[in-house]
């Protein structure tokens, strides 16, 4: 691809009213002392002038998003006024003379081998003088014609620089792309003058790979589903995985749930929030005690967001779309609430099955999974020391859980305290009813060791 044909191979036959920025930011001994804005209805015409005389001796940068109109010479489009985008973008600076930070990718192998670990090509990667960026080219522009298409693209974007943020994080890198529609990018042909010399911006990869926008979801990891430890101190606790979710200000009910509603007076009056036994009527409330009942019905994660939001717009409550986390939180809890019931059930039935039996290993291995989610802590295995004063050991990767006596395993506040000495802090949920389901399940997992004198 020729340079010149870079702005016209990406905006495409643009038509009038809708605009591209140029921006144009002279330099004078280091210091920048103006930054003009230029609007162009012809990604031909963009071209010739930021690859042209007019901008020699510039910093010159392309708008990746499209303008409704011309915003004036010194001003970008606000974000929630771009019309469209052309694909996503990352952007990777690099260690070196004018980025310091250690954990940045040292050299362009690493940002190479980072780009190679995701599963779709980029469409364009240019080096653009302290560090490189990659794009990925939409078929047409994704035109964000209401505020519904403009919540899906910001949504997807974050969701697509969060991806690459946890891929480099596994290498010990840091990508940090907070992603906007209003963000600029040097042009490919130009020059970057910020550092001296001036170093060239140069398209070093034209793949001529197209995508449409909906290609990428399921190669999105979500900031949630990072390995423990890659954004948080190490949590030994089992935290269930919210996949990537949509807010959307149109959601509506699965049409279970509304079937459901005809049948169950309990579900109705959540609904249409009409229960008197919640300690108050906030939205939260109805939040997760109505998403606890729902979790029954088999619903996806999705589906519960889905339903809250729809629960909220009915009642005139503000839906939240700006706050993920919230949903997110919601999830978490009602999922793994759920999780340790099952598994709960699941050892009952286990204890029930071998009363007066040794467990052979792996009925033991099911025990230590199932006494792993009830817990919420990464159970691998449990010893006990058989002596006058038998002592037990529960194997965790934090470290190793000591109980002095059968005393210190079967009192519930005992034990607690021993796992919050050893596990960072780590405080268990109350398990007042399954308490004896609990220890029994520990008793009956035990390897164990004679010890003598």
């Amino acid at each position: 691809m020729l340079i010149a044909d870079f702005l016209p191979v990406l905006f495409g036959n643009i038509k009038a009213p809708n605009r591209i920025l140029i921006w144009r930011v002279r330099n004078y001994n280091g210091e920048v002392f103006n930054k003009e804005s230029h609007w162009f209805s012809s990604a031909h015409e963009a071209s010739m002038f930021a690859t042209g005389p007019e901008c020699q001796g510039c910093d010159v940068y392309f708008g990746i998003g499209i303008s409704h109109k011309d915003y004036g010479g010194y001003n970008l489009c606000p974000e929630d006024k771009v019309e469209g985008m052309t694909g996503f973008w990352i952007e990777f600076d690099i260690k070196g003379v004018n980025h310091a930070d250690k954990n940045l990718p040292p050299n362009e192998a690493a940002v190479h081998a980072l780009l190679a670990e995701f599963p779709l090509q980029p469409s364009f990667l240019v080096r653009s003088g302290g560090g490189m960026y990659a794009g990925w080219q939409f078929t047409k522009p994704w035109m964000l014609k209401d505020e519904y298409q403009r919540i899906l693209e910001r949504q997807a974007a974050s969701a697509f620089a969060d991806t690459f943020r946890v891929s480099a994080k596994r290498h010990g890198f840091k990508v940090d792309n907070e992603y906007d529609l209003t963000r600029l990018l040097l042009v490919p042909g130009t020059f970057d003058h910020k550092t001296n010399p001036a170093k060239p911006v140069e398209l070093i990869m034209a793949s001529g790979k197209v995508y449409q926008p909906s290609e990428f979801e399921k190669y999105f990891i979500s900031m949630n589903d990072a390995e423990p430890g890659l954004f948080a101190e190490p949590c030994n606790q089992v935290v269930y995985k919210v996949a990537v979710l949509l807010l959307s200000p149109r959601a509506q009910p699965p049409n279970m749930i509304l079937a459901a509603l005809e049948n169950s007076e309990k579900l109705k009056n959540y609904w249409e929030q009409k229960r008197n036994d919640l300690v108050d009527d906030d939205p939260r409330s109805y939040d997760l005690s109505f998403a606890a009942r729902a979790v029954g019905y088999n619903l996806t994660d999705q589906e519960i967001v889905d339903l809250l939001l729809a629960r909220r717009r009915k009642h005139g409550d503000d839906i939240r779309l700006y706050d993920m986390d919230y949903y997110v939180s919601i999830i978490k809890r009602i999922r793994q609430d759920g999780w340790r019931a099952v598994a709960v059930e699941n050892l009952k039935q286990l204890l029930e099955e071998n009363v007066s039996k040794e467990l052979r290993i792996d009925v033991r291995l099911r025990a230590l999974e199932n006494l792993r989610i009830s817990l919420g802590l990464e159970i691998t295995r449990i010893v006990k020391y058989n002596s006058d004063t038998p002592r037990y050991e529960i194997f965790t990767p934090l470290g190793n859980i000591l109980l002095k006596s059968t005393e210190h395993l079967v009192t519930e506040r005992l034990f607690k305290i021993a796992v919050a000495e050893s596990q960072m802090g780590i405080m268990l949920p109350d398990m007042a009813t399954e308490w004896v389901i609990i220890v029994n399940a520990i008793l009956k997992a035990c390897e164990v060791i004679n010890c003598t004198r």
